[in-house]
C-alpha cells in the first residue's frame, strides 16, 4: 500500500549512478590544460615585470649619473676615466652598473658650417676642447633588461 513497486531494472541501479572513467579523464585533461596555461601566463608576467623594472632602474641610474657629471668640474680632453665614476651613496642601485662608455670632443676642423661634428681627437685650449659628448651606459648585473645608454653634452664654463 505505501510502498512503490519496482517495475523496471533501471530503477534498481539509480542510487549507484556516477561518472564514467572516460568523463573523469576528460575533465582532468581539461583542468590540467587550464592550470598549465594559467601558470605559464603568470610566469611570463613575472619575467616581463622584472625586465621592465630593470629598464626603468637603468634609466633612473643614467639620469642620476648625468646629473653627477653635469655638476662635476669640466675636464678638457678627458678620456673615459677623466670624470668620477658613478656614485651611489645610499647603495640604492646594487646589482646595477653605470659607466662612461665614450667621450668625444667637438671637432672644429671637421664640423660643417651649420653643424657640429664630434671626433676622438682633442686639442687642449682649442674651441672644440670646450664641448664634449659623453655617452653613459647602465645595465643590470643579471643581464635581464639589456643595456641603456644616454648621451649628454658637457661644456666648459665661461
Amino acid at each position: 500500500p505505501g510502498q512503490r513497486e519496482v517495475t523496471r531494472v533501471h530503477d534498481l541501479h539509480r542510487a549507484e549512478d556516477g561518472f564514467t572513467l572516460t568523463e573523469v579523464l576528460a575533465a582532468l585533461v581539461i583542468l590540467g590544460i587550464a592550470i598549465t596555461a594559467i601558470v605559464a601566463a603568470m610566469g611570463t608576467s613575472f619575467i616581463t615585470s622584472d625586465t621592465h623594472r630593470k629598464l626603468v632602474s637603468d634609466d633612473a641610474i643614467l639620469r642620476s649619473y648625468a646629473d653627477q657629471l653635469q655638476a662635476a668640474p669640466f675636464v678638457e680632453c678627458a678620456g673615459t676615466n677623466g670624470y668620477p665614476a658613478f656614485s651611489d651613496p645610499g647603495n640604492n642601485w646594487s646589482g646595477y652598473n653605470a659607466a662612461i662608455s665614450n667621450i668625444t670632443s667637438w671637432s672644429t676642423a671637421d664640423s660643417p658650417a651649420n653643424g657640429v661634428s664630434f671626433g676622438a681627437g682633442c686639442t687642449p685650449g682649442s674651441a672644440g676642447a670646450g664641448l664634449q659628448k659623453i655617452t653613459l651606459r647602465a645595465s643590470s648585473s643579471t643581464g635581464r633588461g639589456g643595456d641603456q645608454t644616454l648621451t649628454i653634452l658637457k661644456r666648459r664654463a665661461g
